[in-house]
Parts: C-alpha cells; structure tokens; sequence
C-alpha cells in the first residue's frame, strides 16, 4: 500500500471509530490506530482534530451534543466511568448540565480537575458499572445513591422517574446499598423510598413474617415457610393441600422480569396440580379479614 493510501486508510478508521463514539476520539486510540503523536498534533493543527480535554480530541467539528461531551470526560481520565449527576442525568433520571462528574477507584473524595468533577470511590462493583450509549457510566442504582450524596432534595423525583422509564428495581436498589453501606446516601434513599413507598420498605421478610403470624392468629394449619416446590421457591406451601400462598411487596414484584418470573412459576405449579393464592402488603396490612377468608376456604 502506498503511502497516500496508507493514510486515507487510517482517516477512514478514525471517522468510523468517531462515528461510533458521538465524535470523539483520545489520542490513545488514535496513536493505536497508526497515527503518531506527531500526526495527531498535526491534524490539530490543520483543525481536523479540535482539542476537548487534555488528549482528547472531536473529529472535525467543536459543536458536542451532551452525550459527546460526557464520553470526552470519560475518556480524558484513564478508568473513569460517567458518575453522579452526570450519570443520574445519562439515564433520564434527573436533568443536569453541569461539568461533568466522574467516578474512579481509589483513595481521597471529589476534586475538581479543570473542567471536570472527578470523585474518588474505594470501590465500584461490576453490578454498580454499565455501559449506556457507548458511555461507560455508573449503574442506575449507584447514580441514585451518589446523587444522593451530593444534592439536597429530589430524589424521590428521581425514583418516580426510575419507575415511569421501566428502570426501576427495588432489589436492584437495596442491592447497591449492601454494597456501599457506609454510603453517605443511602440515609436518605431509605427515607425518600419509604416516603413514596410505604410497602416498598418492609422487606420481604418483614412481610413474610407479618403473613406467618396472620396465619398463627387465625389458628391455620401451619404452613412451611420457603419451601421449594416443582423446583420453586415458595412463600408458604401446605402440602395436604397442594396450596402455595406468595406474599407480594410491591417493590421486589414491580420490575417486567419479576412480572413473567412470578407469572411463569404460577403457570407450572397450576400445571403441577397446586393452587397458587397471591397476598399483597396492602392485603395483609389492611385487609387481613380478607386474606382470612381466602385462606380458610381454600384449607378446607
């Protein structure tokens, strides 16, 4: 190949890789596509590489849509992953146009480096990474959490959003807090939850518990707590009467995947020869002469 041909070959390779990056590129993947150092501070300075961060560069034209913008600061700070408001804001799950906030592992808390906000977190979980767009980011529930941190109010907006995208997750969310329990935002994640969620904060166990003694105070034949039947994990399982009761919170049952989850193991115990009744935190809260009727007919 010649070398004009040499050239225009990696001028393709750098408008594709661009494409796929919102347009923009860093000089480490320019350098590992054959363009020197050299070549980049020559492109530079021919304006066809525009400098947005130190060693990172918008291919040909300054005008960055957000997202562009938000992968230039990602990829400005070498294992940096999109965090905080910029994060919460990459998901739909509050607005925010401010400098960009970014998350690495290591020791020390936030520092502002130029026109960026880089915090420093001791650890970031795999589950409490995501890629979104191309844009290497928090995941929804660690973004909730660090906003949370940083931002006085609002978060039950954000988990009214979570909820109006399908996003959100109620074990997904608990499962962040396990994970950062010393998190200076999980306080008040727990507070905005339980506000908007009365139901959302028993835990299942809470509620299994209040559905046991339920069972205890109607003198019911005692049921076997988590059982496994047909290869399911059951609430509550008379076997004499190949009855399973499930107690539902809303916040571990409210996501698409827990919806066919619970509708498919449904389906293969009915199947199976076992009827299946579903109790509600509102049920066993509020309307317990009800869930007394049910039971006692169906023990019969």
């Amino acid at each position: 190949m010649t070398e004009k041909g040499a050239a225009e070959a990696r001028d393709r390779a750098v408008a594709q890789l661009a494409r796929k990056q919102h347009g923009v590129v860093s000089r480490d993947q320019l350098v590992a596509l054959g363009i020197g150092k050299d070549g980049v501070a020559a492109a530079v300075q021919r304006g066809r590489l525009i400098r947005v961060h130190p060693r990172v560069y918008a291919v040909g034209h300054a005008s960055l849509q957000p997202r562009a913008r938000r992968l230039a600061a990602v990829l400005s700070v070498p294992g940096a992953v999109l965090g905080y408001r910029s994060a919460a804001a990459l998901w739909g799950l509050r607005p925010y146009s401010g400098v960009p906030e970014l998350v690495v592992v290591g020791d020390g808390g936030r520092r502002r480096r130029g026109d960026l906000i880089v915090h420093r977190a001791r650890r970031l979980d795999v589950a409490d990474r995501a890629v979104v767009d191309g844009i290497p980011a928090t995941s929804w529930p660690r973004a909730m959490l660090d906003c949370a941190s940083v931002v006085r109010d609002g978060y039950g907006k954000m988990i009214t959003r979570a909820e109006q995208s399908d996003l959100f997750d109620m074990n997904a969310l608990v499962a962040a807090m396990e994970r950062a329990p010393h998190h200076r935002g999980a306080a008040r994640i727990r507070r905005a939850r339980a506000e908007l969620h009365p139901a959302s904060s028993w835990s299942k166990s809470d509620l299994e518990d209040a559905m046991l003694r339920l069972c205890q105070r109607l003198d019911l034949a005692g049921p076997v707590c988590n059982a496994m039947v047909e290869g399911f994990e059951v609430d509550f399982f008379w076997l004499e009467h190949r009855l399973v009761a499930e107690a539902d919170g809303w916040g571990f049952h409210k996501t698409r995947s827990a919806f066919q989850r619970d509708r498919t193991r449904d389906r293969a115990l009915q199947l199976a020869g076992y009827r299946v009744l579903r109790f509600t935190y509102a049920d066993v809260e509020y309307r317990p002469e009800l869930v007394a009727v049910d039971l006692r007919r169906a023990l019969r």
